[in-house]
């Protein structure tokens, strides 16, 4: 009997020993300590091949050999997102819209924050993407408030890139023959992308060095055929492409 009470007594301990270990509670797991947060800009620079872009001075061509200057590049830019180096967005800025101007003496522009210690590289549509494009700019906030850049005619849109200046079409060291391409409408939102290759620590200020290179501007295009095309116009489906394939980051 004695010792039938005695294992009565270890089982009960055992049993309780049981329930408060059941009861405990784990403790809060430790935040980490390795997050990342910066803020992002990105900085474009007009280019002619190796050498800086100068509106009324340097010298273009087209693919004919024709000598162009140029007194006015401007284009939008929206939906940035920036990627990693698997190819996915880590950081979405469609909120922001650039319009970049060789005109200006700095292209710099605020994207916003980014939580991440790498970017590999920055993609982003040259124009307007078509829910603002459809919008007033009587009623938009800056730059999309800039009527310059805006078609008045049917049918009404932004004015994705323009390019303005002076050809010259005979080779006599004269630029006699205007040239206009204003391109535009949903149709014309192309795509385009910066390689960067950053590493981010916490707290950095990041500007991304966005090159635009307008030396191959008019690759395939004859200035003598079509100085001032439509903006519908394969003209201007082309040069959009060309403004896409002289952008690339610094890095």
């Amino acid at each position: 009997m004695k010792n039938n009470s005695i294992i009565a007594i270890m089982a009960a301990l055992l049993l309780a020993s049981a329930g408060c270990k059941k009861d405990t509670v784990d403790p809060p797991a430790e935040t980490p300590t390795n997050t990342v947060t910066a803020t992002l800009r990105m900085n474009y620079m007009f280019m002619n091949g190796t050498e800086d872009f100068a509106l009324n001075n340097s010298v273009l061509h087209d693919s004919l050999g024709h000598a162009v200057q140029l007194d006015q590049v401007r284009f939008f830019v929206s939906g940035v997102h920036a990627m990693d180096n698997a190819g996915n967005a880590i950081g979405h800025y469609e909120e922001v819209y650039m319009l970049v101007d060789a005109a200006l003496a700095t292209n710099n522009y605020l994207l916003g924050q980014i939580n991440a210690s790498h970017i590999h590289e920055f993609h982003f549509d040259l124009g307007v993407d078509p829910v603002a494009n459809a919008a007033d700019p009587a009623t938009a906030a800056p730059p999309l408030n800039d009527t310059s850049m805006y078609f008045v005619s049917q049918p009404m849109g932004y004015k994705f890139f323009v390019v303005t200046g002076h050809a010259d079409l005979d080779g006599d060291g004269v630029y006699e023959t205007p040239v206009s391409y204003e391109c535009g409408m949903d149709s014309a939102l192309t795509e385009a992308h910066a390689h960067v290759h950053h590493d981010l620590a916490d707290g950095d200020v990041y500007t991304a060095m966005i090159q635009v290179d307008l030396s191959g501007i008019f690759s395939g295009l004859d200035l003598m055929a079509s100085p001032t095309p439509d903006m519908h116009s394969p003209e201007c489906a082309r040069i959009m492409i060309n403004l896409s394939a002289g952008i690339d980051g610094m890095h």
